[in-house]
């Protein structure tokens, strides 16, 4: 029989205060995918062959990451029920100094360190907590990234973990389904669709078995936010659909990950088993008559698998391709079962709207935009990595404030915002605000979060080619004005960026255009001119000096004419 939450809670206290407050010294290592691509394993095995080396009882934990991509790897060190410091970035050969200083003497080593981590304060020294890119941040999709290990679940009931599941339980499955409505939760893979209308339409489908698919297809460039809520607090995804579930009256989910996302595969599975062990998933789950699966499905790297009905023929074992609607998933989705499609950063928010209550979540944000956005920062300024602002934070702050400003010697030309189909926002526009609202009719888009900062030494239309080369590689085939207008519209921008276009390449654009967005079956094909019409609409000028003077501003494209 199933321990209750109460006996697990108290379990995990334990554990929790002994990886904490010691006693003893304590060791930590940031793990997530950008830090396992700047060396962390080998950062890791440095740190336990040096404290084996000196006799030192100090197991090095994995947790999640910070968001703090730029100076991964992270290590933690603590002394006894002291707070850990944070070291960043650290390499193999900087860590016998860091154990020899911190560990064996317990002097920290200042010139390295980046701030405390947990209760309590050291002389000298700040909580990471005020580093410039994490201060104006607000942690609710992230509240455990870079505290806690993502492979324990100990950890995550210790921070308060299933309580959320444990309310929904209390609570009719409408009322749960009212309780996020009543958050104004918007759906934030680019659409802003309210997630309780969405959760509702499956709900009221008569048919049965009934399933919810976690969409974690992320393969927007620049972006990496499902990927890291995944690796850094798989345990709140886990919960999340669980509650989605029983709202909706679902047998079972499938959370479909890439297969390029390694960790966040097995991590996804270290949860899903560990929670079946203790009782919060499977039969009866905490004593109650509802009883639930999640299926961890390992998928190819179609980026068109994006798309929630291609993602549902994925599953099923065809090829990734969209299907016409209606019917719409809610009505007719896997295995011709009503489904419910929800992409990883909407499912984050649930549990703690249902512990905390919708006013949590309210407080957050604008009057029409509720909640965090959540991005990641990339490009050509000084910081770099993943962000949880509240909704309507100035994109200018943004960049200038977290991001640290740019590169020495450059001014901000363009933002490409919300991935390849998202839009692009000049740089004389960055006082808008990161909200559904304020971006509209800019260019710009907040779109599914990934927000690429490009420097006035880029070249617009050499970035447009780069993005259509993108979308027309991924176009699925399916639909002609999709599958041909991408391979045409490369060929038009590899003219203008050659110095071979023709007077009329813009018309050619637009035309093309005209076609994609009503003809095509998905948003693909739908959405591809969005990018296409910012650039033209802000940067004009740059296309016309390529196609007429055939010349770059910037020097970055070949221009060879014939």
């Amino acid at each position: 029989m199933a321990d209750s939450l109460q006996t697990m809670r108290q379990r995990a206290q334990t554990v929790w205060d002994a990886y904490w407050k010691g006693p003893g010294p304590r060791a930590a290592i940031n793990f997530d995918t950008n830090g396992w691509a700047q060396g962390a394993p080998a950062v890791q095995r440095a740190l336990e062959q040096e404290l084996k080396r000196r006799g030192i009882q100090a197991p090095v934990v994995r947790v999640g990451g910070l968001g703090l991509c730029y100076l991964e790897p992270l290590v933690y060190l603590a002394n006894g029920s002291q707070p850990f410091v944070v070291y960043g970035p650290v390499r193999p050969e900087d860590v016998p100094a860091l154990v020899e200083s911190h560990l064996a003497k317990g002097q920290p080593v200042r010139e390295k360190a980046l701030g405390t981590l947990g209760e309590g304060s050291l002389p000298g020294l700040p909580s990471i907590w005020e580093h410039p890119f994490l201060k104006p941040q607000v942690r609710l999709a992230t509240r455990n990234f870079g505290v806690s290990d993502p492979e324990s679940l100990d950890h995550y009931l210790a921070r308060g973990g299933f309580a959320g599941l444990e309310r929904a339980l209390t609570m009719a499955p409408k009322a749960v389904i009212d309780t996020v409505g009543a958050a104004g939760l918007r759906g934030r893979g680019g659409a802003a669709f309210s997630t309780a209308q969405k959760w509702h339409f499956c709900a009221n489908a008569k048919a049965t078995p009934k399933y919810v698919v976690c969409n974690a297809e992320e393969g927007d460039s620049g972006s990496f936010m499902d990927r890291a809520l995944i690796e850094s607090d798989p345990f709140q995804l886990m919960e999340s659909l669980v509650i989605a579930g029983y709202a909706m009256g679902c047998a079972a989910a499938y959370v479909s990950i890439r297969s390029l996302f390694e960790l966040a595969l097995r991590r996804a599975r270290v949860a899903v088993a560990q929670m079946v062990e203790r009782g919060l998933l499977g039969k009866s789950i905490l004593g109650s008559s509802f009883s639930f699966e999640i299926i961890v499905q390992e998928s190819g790297e179609s980026y068109v698998a994006g798309e929630e009905t291609a993602l549902l023929a994925e599953l099923e074992g065809d090829r990734a391709q969209p299907r016409a609607r209606p019917p719409f998933p809610a009505q007719e989705g896997l295995w011709r079962r009503p489904t419910n499609v929800n992409n990883v950063k909407t499912l984050s928010y649930v549990p703690a709207i249902l512990a905390q209550g919708p006013e949590a979540f309210t407080k957050v944000g604008t009057e029409k935009s509720k909640g965090t956005a959540l991005v990641t920062l990339s490009g050509d300024v000084n910081r770099t990595g993943l962000v949880e602002v509240p909704m309507g934070y100035k994109v200018r702050d943004l960049v200038y404030e977290v991001g640290g400003g740019l590169l020495a010697g450059r001014q901000p030309k363009v933002l490409q915002m919300g991935g390849p189909l998202g839009g692009f926002l000049p740089g004389t526009m960055l006082d808008n605000g990161l909200d559904f609202e304020s971006l509209q009719g800019t260019g710009g888009t907040l779109g599914s979060g990934g927000i690429v900062v490009a420097g006035d030494r880029r070249c617009v239309v050499d970035l447009m080619r780069c993005i259509i080369g993108f979308t027309q590689k991924e176009s699925c085939g399916k639909c002609v004005p999709c599958r041909v207008g991408q391979t045409q519209l490369l060929e038009v921008y590899n003219r203008i960026a050659s110095g071979r276009a023709r007077p009329y390449e813009l018309e050619t654009i637009q035309q093309l255009c005209g076609t994609m967005a009503p003809g095509s079956l998905c948003g693909h094909g739908q959405l591809t001119p969005n990018p296409i019409n910012a650039t033209i609409r802000h940067f004009k000028a740059e296309y016309d000096a390529h196609i007429h003077d055939k010349q770059c501003p910037t020097g970055v494209c070949a221009m060879r004419p014939d």
